[in-house]
């Protein structure tokens, strides 16, 4: 039994590291866009 939850344990961190390495860059991608669109909206208005 230890050596099913070990193993399942090391599986999981796996795919959330693969899904991670997936979803970071496109998460900090749509961060920079957000902040270059609020900076550009608050550098229109004033």
């Amino acid at each position: 039994m230890p050596n099913r939850t070990t193993a399942r344990r090391r599986f999981d961190s796996a795919g959330f590291t693969r899904a991670a390495g997936i979803a970071l860059p496109i998460i900090l991608f749509a961060a920079m866009l957000l902040f270059a669109f609020l900076v550009s909206l608050r550098y229109a208005q004033g």
